[in-house]
């Protein structure tokens, strides 16, 4: 059995790398595949996003790569959302970092962006999803807490932008049933207040369901007899 001593420095600073890099391809899973998973039923591989450390850091050298400052922003980040689950959807671009996102994820994001064709609008569309899935982790972490409250507020949240989720071809619409479902008790506590509020949003979610369905173009018009 290996053993790593404790002052080793160089060999410590040397495993965190490895343990960045590591989260980096997790967070890359964790935006990509789900939306590659909406476009097919039977996927069982999500596409892979390849971001080399040097390409993503390009334009983000401020990002100190040791483990201090590193855990530092993740949990500052996380904070945001546990203090304030409901934050606005962003529909613009995205010219600075938000404070929900850690400088690691956000190197990631926007090395990820740089890849797509529309880098501006695919940033935005990482960074609202970004946030979605870590409001629905925060909702997840609740259950069963006596804060019934910020239960319900991270529920509200992710009820707002699920439609989003399924324009953004993040989310079946099956799947996002599934979860408001699971949601809907959280925000109405009455039977009669939760069959309008299910009504209601099945109705969100099936209008953003076909506005992904490409118009169809017009028959022509019969011509003369």
């Amino acid at each position: 059995m290996v053993q790593i001593e404790q002052g080793s420095r160089p060999l410590r600073v040397l495993l965190w790398v490895v343990v960045a890099l590591a989260l980096m391809v997790a967070v890359l899973w964790w935006l990509v595949a789900p939306r590659a998973l909406a476009d097919a039923d039977e996927a069982l591989d999500a596409p892979s996003v390849a971001v080399a450390p040097e390409e993503a850091r390009s334009g983000d050298q401020d990002v100190p790569m040791d483990e201090a400052t590193l855990e530092a922003g993740q949990r500052q980040a996380a904070a945001v959302l546990e203090k304030r689950p409901r934050v606005a959807i962003i529909t613009g671009a995205v010219a600075q970092r938000p404070d929900f996102v850690s400088p690691l994820e956000w190197m990631m994001v926007k090395g990820a962006a740089q890849q797509h064709a529309s880098p501006d609008h695919e940033l935005t569309r990482l960074v609202n999803f970004l946030r979605f899935n870590k409001q629905l982790e925060l909702w997840q972490s609740l259950e069963g807490s006596p804060d019934v409250a910020r239960r319900a507020e991270a529920a509200e949240a992710l009820l707002e932008d699920l439609p989003n989720r399924i324009t953004a071809g993040e989310y079946r619409l099956a799947q996002a049933q599934q979860l408001l479902s699971a949601l809907l008790p959280d925000v109405a506590s009455e039977e009669a207040q939760r069959l309008a509020r299910a009504e209601q949003e099945h109705a969100r979610l099936r209008k953003a369901q076909a506005s992904q369905v490409p118009a169809q173009a017009p028959e022509p018009a019969p011509g003369p007899a």
